[in-house]
């Protein structure tokens, strides 16, 4: 399938910072946080950020993780609140949405703002190009992968149906036949 839009390929790797299958946690420490910015050009190389920037980061992603998840539960609401929070303190202002709507503003910009900015930018432009609705968390919850569905018919559920499908597939076609009597398995 197609890759995620260029301008959206940062939020999908700062989402993806996360420890998935067996990958390390992005932002675990103020060193692996350095070495993830730099690599992903999110940041610059010199001093790590402190443990409180790295808590920042990582409270942004689980915000946007959240907000991903769409449960619709008052968490997600409260999630859109708190990127508005963390917004206000970017070096663009954001006005989000729980729609999702969004408007911009630049203003100037210290510490990890940019940082911010340029994450709550990629939410600006997926909201603003009616994108959003095809940003989605794989449904293998062991996975997890934030992804951009692009199937005409936005119903894409996994990053991969070749590796989480085909594991979703197999463990349900198991589960059947571990039941005789159930005739979908015979």
């Amino acid at each position: 399938g197609l890759q995620a839009p260029e301008d959206l390929r940062l939020l999908l790797g700062f989402l993806n910072s996360r420890p998935l299958g067996g990958r390390p946690d992005g932002l675990a420490d103020p060193q692996a946080a350095a070495r993830f910015l730099v690599r992903t050009g999110l940041g610059l190389a010199g001093t790590p950020p402190s443990d409180a920037d790295v808590a920042m980061l990582r409270g942004l992603r689980a915000d946007l993780v959240t907000v991903l998840s769409g449960d619709g539960m008052p968490s997600t609401e409260r999630a859109w609140q708190s990127l508005q929070a963390r917004a206000d303190l970017a070096p663009v202002v954001f006005t989000l949405g729980g729609g999702p709507e969004a408007s911009l503003r630049p203003v100037a910009a210290t510490g990890l703002g940019p940082v911010v900015a340029e994450v709550l930018t990629g939410v600006y432009r997926a909201i603003a190009t009616g994108r959003w609705q095809r940003l989605r968390l794989c449904a293998l919850d062991t996975c997890a992968t934030a992804f951009y569905d692009t199937t005409r018919s936005r119903t894409q559920r996994w990053h991969s149906y070749e590796v989480c499908g085909n594991r979703v597939n197999v463990a349900a076609y198991r589960a059947r036949a571990r039941h005789p009597g159930n005739k979908r398995a015979q």
